[in-house]
């Protein structure tokens, strides 16, 4: 039995599921100093953005939001995107309708103020703007040094033209911060900060590099509050059996048991100095095959409060090329989910070098 058990360790329990029950997802990486999360406490001048389409979906986006900065003591950004609106004034003649995208830019402002009135957070501010809605919210992120981006997801309407379903998926893939999309379970995260109960998390972890930053975001989770973290990877036999003899490659499960041990002291060194309180248990299970069924077959199994992944950013033919459990999470899984984009080459270089 590895070092790292619940006998010897106070953070949890270990527990070794079911077989063929077993998730894996990308890691995220949170780079410091750029929208990034400081694991070990310090300054919490801290900034959320929140997309907000008025919405059922995206109002309980908002309360989230507003819950999370509360307990953060950080800025609260509401923002609306509305995209110009021309007509036809003849054959292959398009003429904006200035004064019609003002009068719907000054509506969306109001919207906002009084959504900010609502939620009753003195440190929110608000912002209308033009263009693309997942463009847009990505753009404000970035202006704003944001350490959290939060959307809901299938919101709609007719007054600002967003469709934020669609908008949460494209504001995974446009923004290099991390990104909350709301799902059923906003009751459960908008009631959580202060309660003392803790959230069920699930956060999908590997050992590629960039898991730092899925464990900077549970570092950020239990700033917030008691979380209870399930650590959860699946590794592929196939890249494993090469290692070990005829004979005990016939023998699976002295295999599974020999690749587990090694496992879950590598998980849980990941969260040697997580603050806060809450179980840490991990969750490890052999594959065949592709790893994005599994994921959301697990979540929908288990239904934590909140699932963490992370994304490989990979855009255009990559995309196409590897496919994306990402994708799979957003369009499939009902649970909110936390993504996070791997960190770029030219993030990366500097943190190395130093």
């Amino acid at each position: 039995m590895s070092a790292h058990t619940a006998a010897s360790r106070p953070l949890g329990p270990l527990r070794r599921p079911l077989r063929g029950r077993a998730i894996v997802g990308p890691s995220m990486g949170l780079p410091r100093g750029a929208g990034g999360l400081e694991p070990n406490g310090g300054n919490l001048e801290m900034t959320i953005v929140c997309g907000v389409d008025f919405s059922e979906v995206s109002e309980q986006a908002a309360r989230v939001a507003r819950a999370w900065a509360e307990a953060l003591g950080a800025k609260l950004l509401l923002v609306s995107c509305a995209d110009d609106l021309p007509i036809t004034a003849g054959p292959g003649i398009l003429t904006p309708i200035h004064e019609l995208n003002a009068m719907r830019l000054e509506g969306l402002k109001n919207g906002l103020s009084k959504m900010a009135e609502t939620l009753g957070y003195d440190a929110t501010e608000v912002r209308a703007v033009y263009g693309a809605p997942a463009q847009k919210i990505a753009e404000v992120a970035a202006e704003s040094d944001a350490d959290l981006v939060v959307v809901g997801s299938h919101g709609c309407s007719a007054l600002a033209g967003i469709l934020l379903g669609h908008v949460a998926d494209r504001v995974v893939r446009l923004t290099d911060r991390p990104t909350l999309v709301v799902r059923r379970t906003h009751e459960r995260l908008e009631r959580w900060p202060g309660s003392g109960s803790p959230l069920a998390v699930t956060a999908a972890v590997d050992f590629d590099g960039s898991s730092e930053r899925a464990i900077a975001f549970l570092h950020l989770l239990r700033r917030i509050g008691p979380c209870d973290i399930t650590l959860a990877h699946v590794y592929k036999v196939p890249d494993t059996l090469p290692t070990f003899s005829e004979e005990a490659r016939g023998d699976v499960t002295r295999v599974e048991e020999h690749i587990e041990a090694g496992l879950r002291t590598r998980l849980l060194d990941l969260v040697d100095d997580l603050p806060g309180s809450g179980r840490i248990e991990t969750h490890l299970a052999p594959t065949w095959g592709p790893v994005a069924d599994l994921v959301r077959r697990e979540v929908e199994a288990t239904q934590p409060d909140l699932l963490v992944a992370g994304s490989h950013g990979r855009r255009g033919l990559a995309l196409l090329w590897h496919g994306s459990v990402t994708q799979t999470l957003l369009h499939h899984i009902r649970v909110s989910t936390v993504i996070a984009p791997q960190r770029s080459s030219e993030e990366a270089a500097p943190a190395a070098a130093g």
